[in-house]
């Protein structure tokens, strides 16, 4: 046999086997091979949907919900700060007016030898000498208070020069022609009224007699 024959057999064989394969076999027929590419669908897997979680746009705390206990606590701290104040005030006024009735009781009357009358013109008679006077009722010591300190201030002023051994008659002379003469005169008749004279002199007639020192050392330049 040629070798030309059986290439051409081969050939044929081939074919045959090729068409067979296209239309199935019967190990695996076409029409299973169909049903199971449709059965079997490939499906990703689902991956789990993260939920977006939104930022907070308003303040990390809420104080909407401590606003009225916040409230009620600095209102009741207020009121105990105010309770504490007032007690502190009334204590110290307290204090303050016992402590000058105690002081005014403890110093009494003035003593004659309390009133130094070189030393009063120097430096001026001191406020609360005067009151003790008046709290105890000497108003004619008082007057004579008075008197001294208007020397003090007419000898600041330099209206006059205080001597110890002058007399009310050596300063009315020093004062004579000043617009204030006048004035200081009525100021010695009333102090030797009441010093010198010993007239009585009660609340009212002193408060006439501090009236006219007051006037006159207002009106000392």
């Amino acid at each position: 046999m040629s070798p030309i024959p059986n290439a051409c057999v081969f050939l044929l064989l081939c074919l045959s086997l090729a068409v067979r394969g296209q239309t199935g076999s019967p190990i695996f027929p076409a029409e299973r091979h169909g049903e199971l590419r449709q059965e079997v669908v490939y499906q990703p897997p689902e991956v789990p949907e993260t939920v977006a979680q939104s930022e907070p746009t308003g303040p990390l705390l809420d104080f909407g919900a401590f606003r009225w206990p916040l409230i009620v606590g600095v209102s009741v701290l207020l009121l105990i700060g105010l309770a504490v104040l007032l007690h502190r005030i009334q204590k110290d006024l307290g204090s303050t007016r016992s402590g000058k009735s105690s002081s005014e009781t403890a110093a009494g009357p003035v003593s004659v030898s309390e009133v130094r009358e070189e030393e009063l013109v120097s430096r001026g008679i001191s406020p609360q000498l005067l009151q003790r006077a008046e709290a105890a009722a000497q108003y004619d010591l008082a007057v004579r208070l008075l008197y001294l300190d208007l020397l003090n201030r007419l000898q600041l002023a330099q209206l006059i020069g205080y001597r110890p051994h002058f007399s009310n008659r050596d300063y009315r002379a020093q004062l004579d022609g000043h617009p204030l003469s006048e004035e200081f005169a009525q100021a010695v008749r009333t102090y030797e009224r009441y010093w010198y004279g010993k007239h009585r002199i009660d609340r009212l007639s002193y408060r006439v007699a501090h009236g006219v020192f007051t006037n006159l050392q207002a009106r000392i330049p």
